[in-house]
């Protein structure tokens, strides 16, 4: 490396260089690496210099002239704090220290900071007095170790703070990052510091320590056991293992030579041996030569690291540049413009998740995508220059706790209403009375859940189910559907405490429609099929939504009142009902959101189709049951001729139906009731030529109409009939009694 290159490298390192004979403080790394004057490569090139340039001083500085082209370069006087202040690692059990394994380097990526690097004008006696400080705290360090990481756990705030505001405990999108913590990390400072510790591979790589069965005992010509005395050996081997990768490289430059041997001793026409090594310990202001076992064995490393170290320092391969590169910092300002950006918009609180949940909700209709375009926007107004969209991306995810949906359970009404009342301040008595009802029922309902999901009765049956949202076929990249009306597929899913498997009933709009015959009918098949696979059931628990249409009607009663007469087996059911805008049943809400991940990436173009891909979404976990026209009762002709309008449906929470009482029905207001009211449903007008009518319970009887399909939607079948795969284009001739064009 020549003088000018050399003095482009000071100017890079240093801001402020105008004047023509400035002084500089140089980082030994960069002294010691092939873009300083004192290169590595030149180790070898004249050893006789490279001793004397090893003389002390109190600091490393470098006087530029400009006239001559020349500068010189002066040594520390001692050589491990020169080594401590360039090395990265000040202790190596700091848990707040980042390092990557590979290669040593620092974590703030640089390592020349100049103005860590001060004078030292310790004598040799200060010296040693501040080794043995350093050992103790060592130590001390080395106990609390655990508990400072404990305390860094716990006390990380989510977020970024580099812009130097607190950004507050609050939870974020996703989890930050902690590289201290990572194992690698771990490992890594480990190694480095000589401990004992696990490897990638599982194997245990031993602890560091001086090794005496290698001493020289003053018999080499070096007398190194005269010269280096046992303390001095101590003091040498703790600063060695407390420095860096880099710092230790730095150490061989300074304490090692190579050069090409002189005499062959070898008769074979190639010698295995080309180099001849020099091994130094720098002892006060002089440096002392030892043997090499003496050397090797006091800091308990292999002549391969010293081989390895000069090989490629003379190929110049041993600077590493990683991290020395100047990186494009987001501003503080750029920053705070993006997280009043990302506040500007409204927000939804999360009311009931899992008990618990910081989560706030916007608009359903944004996404990252939408709002980095307002924000690109917003900037073009303010004459803002924007970020790019991963640094957008990243602040969102790393310092906001928000989502792009409402759940389904946040959508409750009357925590809406008294949510907005109370942001206007008109919070009537009526209203909070109302209000804390509410509240009440919800912890009671969620007290009553969570009591039925820990039953470990295996004759008891618990099962929550609901209807999921309409599917809608034929679905596939073809251009033709998007514009053209689809077939509706009903499934009602049911999930069964027992097996923890999924029961889904299917049927299309062809077949059947979904008002409250459909929905009783297609549940009376789901416990046909639980109770076929658990046959030792003797009691059912259903859960389900509080929709009165659907679940909470005489209805359903009479299909469950119909089900236990069919199957002497079951000596009770009871339904219980969630709170009104706050689901319990979550492991269904679980089942519906597979479902849809499934069908997200497959193609369906009618029922058939549909049922084949709902097969193979957690086969081992769910079963999937298709309905005919024979599976549908008209339970709603037969509810009508009895007394059902003793049962408040809209305000009970508990309905129990017992076997032996074919005409009662006991029913509670609230779960925290003791008792169950039991009423009769028997019609007092109702004339029945049964012999024994208050025994037996009229029988429904099938539902004989199908669905009428539009001739609009007719229409539309038709033209889509020739894109579809031969099985299901016979599904819509036979079923929706179509004609191919």
């Amino acid at each position: 490396m020549n003088v000018e290159e050399a003095l482009m490298l000071l100017d890079r390192l240093c801001e402020n260089d105008n004047s023509s004979n400035q002084t500089y403080e140089v980082d030994p790394v960069i002294a010691l690496s092939s873009d300083a004057t004192l290169s590595l490569s030149n180790l070898n090139s004249n050893p006789d210099k490279q001793t004397k340039d090893f003389n002390s001083d109190s600091h490393i500085e470098s006087t530029i002239d400009s006239n001559n082209n020349s500068f010189n370069i002066e040594e520390p006087e001692n050589l491990f704090e020169s080594l401590e202040e360039e090395s990265s690692i000040e202790d190596p059990n700091d848990p707040d220290f980042n390092i990557n394994e590979e290669n040593g380097d620092s974590s703030d990526g640089e390592a020349n900071n100049l103005d860590a690097f001060e004078a030292s004008t310790a004598t040799e006696e200060e010296f040693e007095a501040s080794t043995a400080t350093e050992e103790e705290s060592l130590s001390e360090n080395v106990q609390s170790e655990d508990t400072t990481r404990d305390d860094t756990e716990e006390n990380t705030l989510i977020g970024d703070s580099s812009s130097g505001e607190d950004i507050g405990a609050r939870k974020s999108r996703k989890r930050t990052r902690n590289e201290d913590q990572w194992k690698k990390n771990i490992r890594k400072r480990q190694r480095q510091s000589g401990k004992e510790y696990k490897d990638s591979k599982g194997n245990i790589q031993r602890k560091r320590e001086i090794k005496n069965r290698k001493d020289c005992n003053g018999k080499c010509k070096f007398r190194c056991s005269l010269n280096i005395t046992s303390e001095e050996r101590d003091v040498i081997f703790t600063k060695f293992w407390n420095l860096s990768d880099d710092g230790k490289n730095a150490f061989y430059a300074k304490t090692t030579e190579r050069t090409v041997k002189e005499r062959v001793r070898t008769t074979a026409a190639k010698s295995r041996r080309k180099y001849s090594y020099r091994y130094f310990f720098v002892k006060g202001e002089e440096k002392v030569r030892v043997c090499k076992e003496f050397y090797l064995s006091s800091i308990d490393i292999s002549q391969r690291r010293i081989e390895w170290f000069h090989d490629k320092a003379a190929r110049n391969e041993f600077t590493d540049k990683r991290g020395k590169h100047t990186k494009s910092r987001t501003t503080d300002d750029a920053r705070t413009f993006i997280r009043e950006h990302i506040e500007s918009f409204p927000r939804m609180p999360s009311h009931y998740c899992r008990a618990s949940s910081s989560k706030e909700y916007l608009a359903s209709d944004l996404n990252l995508s939408k709002m980095y375009n307002l924000y690109v926007e917003k900037c073009a107004e303010n004459d803002v220059v924007p970020v790019k969209s991963h640094m957008y991306r990243n602040i969102f995810n790393t310092e906001f706790n928000l989502g792009f949906h409402v759940p389904k359970k946040d959508r409750c009404d009357q925590c809406m209403e008294y949510q907005a009342e109370t942001d206007a301040n008109k919070v009537t008595r009526t209203l909070q009375e109302k209000f804390d009802a509410h509240q009440k029922d919800k912890s009671e309902t969620r007290e009553e859940r969570e009591s039925d999901r820990k039953s470990t009765n295996k004759t008891e049956a618990i099962l929550c189910f609901d209807l999921q949202n309409v599917l809608t076929c034929p679905r596939a990249n073809v251009s033709n559907f998007f514009y053209k009306r689809k077939l509706n597929v009903f499934n009602l899913t049911a999930h069964c405490s027992l097996d923890k498997k999924a029961y889904n009933a299917i049927w299309a709009e062809c077949i059947a429609g979904r008002g409250a015959n459909e929905i009783a009918s297609a549940l009376q098949v789901i416990l046909s099929a639980v109770l076929k696979d658990h046959p030792q059931v003797n009691s059912i628990i259903l859960w389900s939504d509080s929709c009165v249409p659907q679940n909470r009607n005489s209805v359903m009663s009479l299909a469950l009142k119909t089900f236990m007469s069919q199957n002497p087996s079951i000596n009770k059911i009871a339904q219980k009902f969630c709170t009104p805008g706050h689901s319990s049943i979550q492991e269904v809400d679980n089942i519906h959101s597979h479902l849809e991940k499934g069908l997200r990436i497959s193609e369906i173009y009618s029922p058939v189709s549909l049922l084949r891909v709902l097969r193979n979404i957690r086969p081992k976990h769910s079963k999937v049951i298709q309905l005919q026209k024979s599976h549908f009762y008209n339970f709603q002709r037969v509810s009508s001729t009895l007394k059902f309008s003793n049962v408040p449906y809209s305000k009970v929470k508990h309905i129990q139906y017992v076997s032996g009482k074919p005409f009662h029905v006991q029913f509670k207001m609230s779960f925290a009731d003791i008792e169950l009211t039991d009423v009769s449903i028997r019609s007092q007008t109702t004339r029945s030529k049964d012999p024994c009518p208050n025994i037996y319970l009229p029988l429904p009887k099938n539902i004989s109409k199908s669905p009428v399909l539009t001739k609009e939607k007719k229409h539309d079948f038709e033209s889509m009939l020739r894109f579809m795969p031969l099985q299901d284009r016979e599904f819509f001739e036979v079923f929706c009694h179509l004609k191919r064009k």
